[in-house]
């Protein structure tokens, strides 16, 4: 620290450099040095005159001239220098014109006054005028007509990539460069932050021309067609581009790979004060990019003000307010965008303003000035997260459309509507499965939600956007989506590749666990099942396959369960002495260890691990003794070794065993020496018990996560004060605590069933039971701290996966039951956790099939994309030599890019 804070030190004075004679100059003329650059590479300290000789070529370095104690920052016009342009360097123009003496440069490291002089000497025809020599010396002027203000290209260049990539706004650049200049406000400010503005969205839609070829167009600019300076994306189909010539007629298993995703949403938070108005501030390409066309656009809504809202949607009921609020003194409360869903990319004509709210004449203008711009005969899904209400009438409002955006609505398969998958449990769920992108034939993975992803960048445009006029928010904006756009283009490889990698994974998981189902549930069942769901892939408005009937178990059967249970719990009496055959010993033996289980569970450990002994316990536990002790001389019949191990075990030196703890020697417990001494067949009946208790402690396993589901969603949809949620939680407490005694009954019947039988095929059916196999049909429900708590799960636990990446626990696989046993509405929950499950196994096998075509589509695309350019090599229109050379090197340089973009991938 000491070091490098000495060195910083250093650089503040002559650092070690001579103060008698300056380096540059020649034996004939000697003097003194004095000033030094900050820019410059060498630490050399110069005269003036071999200074400004040195930085003729370098007229906008930062430079230090020494006061007799110190370095005090001057400028390269106050030590003399000329910028002469319009001639190369070095040369000198015999008839100079002079800009004006308030000239001043923008450059990446500050204000920079320059003294500068025009060419207008008999030169100046191949110079150019002076708007095109400030060009030609790479300044960018803030007007045509005699400017006093450039910026340089390296400066509009750098702020442009900082503030697409850091949200940094104009004002915040301008007065960086105001402190680079001076940091101590010692001299008097340079007033340029309007010329600055406009230079800067000048530039803006120069660069957007430039990439997208109009200056390489022989009807330049003007002719520009609506969205042709979008960044397009290369994976969509598109029959003139990337399609195979028969697509059309390709069978109905592959149509779905040319449909085209569009996600439709609203962001409130691009809004615009009531500045200025389009008359004074219009667009510099209105309708040319991604916004619609604003006269047009503003034409069309003047006739609809008091249009309604679209959302009236249950779990959106906020949204009208919401939206409506806090809109006094903006014109503009937000926008309406379209994107394609798969891929993230703006669409070409896909954003609007929006007045108040989101109004049905806003969306479906938007939606037909996109639409037009999509290639046509394509299959479309929109997604919109109030698309059930917005979808209703579409059709009829489409026709009402001006005429260049009218629309004729297919029907079917040619046009699908879809609601977000984050967004669709916030709706209704009657009559609402028809927009579930996880049911949807055809549409791969696709979750609706990109667009949302994309507000995290853009919204953080809005603090300087909102106060800039209408025109100028526009085309500020519009650098920014085609900055987003550009990002996703060059990036699509990668992209796909990781996403093809990831779908492929998640396949094989969930085609196992569909290929799980069938195999386990009943074959009438399955074939039942899929016709049903079959048939309402082709025709929604039959009654869906995924919605659970509401007539399934209610809370009074819940609890008459529960007591019958409880009831069962009583049966404590003991078999009788006489008349027992190895088989009732042996059950009298499982029915000794579920009431140790259910004394352990009814009196538990003190906290300090101690066992409770108040004066009901101990009698309890005398009387639990007893019958362990009348059962021991029944065992004593049947397996004699038993006295004798107990008997070892009370010579141990260890305290005595209490009458819940204490071991009850089953044959599965036994060494293979002590079974000799036991009654023949002894094994192969506990071995049968065990299968009969692992049977039904699966199935009560089962049945208490059922009962599980229909608790929380009862207490979540219907339980809002303490004391109604105080009753819901103990329910859903003493359910839990049946779960964790079922789950416990199972392991101990496998491991003793291992014991036993050993390792072998029957461990495919009856697998081992971890944790996170513990779970309900719809994966691990969230409850509040306290039911997580007393389940074992930390709050900070991670939700469960998705529904497109729900993995059914196994202990599901095998709960297939008649209607005559059907436990509850168990058999419906278990037909919709079938059909996900093949939805799921469906959604990723087209994921990966749309995939792979993207990759194909892109690889042509670009490729087409790169011949585009090439044929722009040529641009005969144009009369200068210097720029046909420059159209025809942007072009390579832009066919070279698409196809190295190719070879990355």
């Amino acid at each position: 620290r000491e070091l490098a804070l000495a060195e910083m030190l250093r650089l503040e004075g002559w650092r070690g450099t001579s103060r008698e004679v300056c380096p540059r100059c020649t034996p004939t003329r000697r003097a003194s040095p004095s000033v030094r650059c900050d820019d410059c590479c060498s630490n050399e300290v110069l005269c003036e005159s071999c200074c400004v000789a040195k930085h003729t070529e370098h007229p906008f370095h930062r430079v230090k001239q020494w006061k007799g104690t110190f370095f005090q920052r001057t400028t390269l016009q106050a030590l003399g220098l000329v910028m002469q342009i319009g001639h190369p360097s070095h040369e000198i123009c015999p008839l100079p014109l002079p800009a004006p003496r308030s000239f001043m440069v923008l450059h990446t490291n500050g204000f920079h006054p320059m003294t500068l002089q025009f060419c207008q000497c008999n030169l100046a025809r191949q110079a150019g005028s002076r708007y095109q020599q400030l060009l030609r010396a790479e300044l960018f002027p803030s007007t045509v007509l005699d400017p006093s203000t450039c910026c340089t290209f390296r400066l509009m260049e750098h702020f442009h990539l900082l503030t697409l990539q850091s949200k940094i706004s104009a004002y915040d650049y301008y007065h960086t460069l105001a402190k680079l200049t001076d940091n101590a406000g010692l001299i008097k400010p340079y007033d340029r932050l309007k010329p600055f503005l406009r230079m800067v969205r000048q530039w803006r839609h120069l660069k957007m021309l430039k990439r997208a070829g109009r200056g390489h167009h022989p009807d330049g600019p003007k002719m520009t067609r609506p969205g042709e300076l979008c960044v397009v994306c290369p994976a969509c189909p598109n029959p003139q581009v990337n399609l195979p010539d028969n697509w059309e007629t390709a069978s109905d298993d592959i149509k779905y790979l040319y449909t085209v995703v569009v996600a439709l949403d609203a962001n409130f938070r691009l809004r615009r004060r009531a500045i200025s108005n389009e008359m004074r501030d219009p667009a510099l390409g209105s309708g040319w990019g991604y916004f619609v066309e604003d006269n047009r656009y503003r034409g069309y809504l003047q006739d609809r003000t008091e249009d309604d809202e679209i959302s009236t949607c249950t779990g959106f009921a906020a949204l009208m307010s919401a939206n409506s609020k806090f809109t006094k003194g903006y014109a503009t409360s937000g926008v309406i965008v379209a994107i394609d869903a798969r891929h993230g990319f703006v669409l070409p004509n896909g954003i609007g303003d929006l007045q108040k709210g989101e109004r049905y004449s806003n969306v479906d203008y938007v939606t037909g000035a996109m639409w037009g711009l999509l290639p046509p005969d394509m299959r479309r899904v929109i997604s919109y997260d109030i698309v059930c209400q917005w979808a209703v009438n579409f059709a009829s409002r489409a026709k009402m459309l001006p005429e260049h955006i009218r629309l004729d609505v297919p029907t079917g398969n040619d046009l699908r509507y879809a609601i977000p998958k984050f967004h669709f449990r916030a709706h209704k769920h009657d009559n609402h499965d028809q927009y579930s992108l996880h049911f949807m034939p055809g549409v791969g993975r696709v979750d609706g939600e990109e667009i949302e992803r994309n507000w995290s960048r853009h919204n953080q445009v809005a603090y300087s956007t909102r106060e800039m006029g209408p025109g100028s928010r526009h085309d500020t904006l519009e650098d920014h989506f085609g900055f987003a756009n550009w990002q996703k283009f060059i990036g699509i490889g990668p992209t796909l590749k990781r996403r093809l990698k990831d779908a492929s994974i998640e396949k094989v998981a969930q085609d196992r666990i569909y290929d799980d189902f069938r195999h386990h549930l009943q074959a009438e069942n399955v074939r039942t099942w899929t016709d049903a769901v079959l048939a309402w892939e082709k025709d929604p408005t039959l009654p869906s396959p995924y919605c659970i009937p509401s007539s399934g178990i209610t809370e009074a059967e819940v609890k008459a369960r529960l007591l019958e249970e409880d009831a069962e719990a009583a049966e404590e009496d003991g078999p009788n002495a006489d008349q027992v055959s190895p088989a009732a010993m042996l059950i009298a033996l499982f029915d000794m260890e579920e009431q140790q289980r259910r004394f352990k569970a009814k009196y538990p450990r003190q906290s300090s691990g101690q066992p409770q002994r108040t004066a009901a316990v101990v009698q309890k536990r005398r009387s639990l003794q007893l019958r362990i002790t009348k059962l021991r001389l029944l065992q004593a019949a049947y397996m004699p070794i038993v006295p004798q191990l107990l008997a070892r075990r009370h010579r141990l030196p260890h305290a005595e065993e209490l009458a819940e703890d204490e071991m009850l020697f089953f044959p599965s417990q036994l060494r293979a020496d002590n079974l000799f001494a036991c009654t023949p067949g002894i094994v192969e009946i506990e071995e049968r018990l065990r299968e009969g208790q692992l049977h039904d402690a699966l199935d009560k396993l089962r049945l208490h996560l059922h009962i599980k589901t229909r608790l929380i969603t009862f207490k979540d949809r219907n339980v809002r004060n303490q004391v109604a949620n105080t009753r819901a939680r103990g329910r859903i407490d003493a359910n839990e605590i049946k779960v964790k005694a079922s789950a416990s009954k199972y392991r101990r019947a496998r491991e003793a069933k291992l014991a036993l039988a050993g390792p072998g095929d029957w461990e495919n059916k009856w697998r081992v039971l971890r944790d996170t196999d513990v779970r309900t049909m719809k994966g691990d429900i969230v409850e509040d701290s306290a039911v997580l708590a007393g389940a074992g799960i930390p709050s900070s636990a991670p939700s469960a996966d998705s529904e497109g990446r729900r993995k059914t626990s196994w202990i599901w696989l095998s709960a297939d039951v008649t209607d005559e046993g059907n436990p509850s509405g168990m058999n419906n929950a278990l037909r919709v956790e079938f059909l996900k499950a093949r939805a799921r196994c469906h959604r990723f096998t087209e994921e990966i099939c749309h995939i792979r075509e993207e990759q194909r589509r892109t690889f042509v695309s670009l490729e087409k994309d790169a011949l585009r350019w090439d044929t722009r090599v040529f641009a005969p229109h144009q009369s200068d030599a210097s720029v046909r050379e420059g159209l025809a090197a942007y072009s390579a340089e832009q066919a070279n890019l698409r196809r190295c973009l190719v070879q990355t991938y």
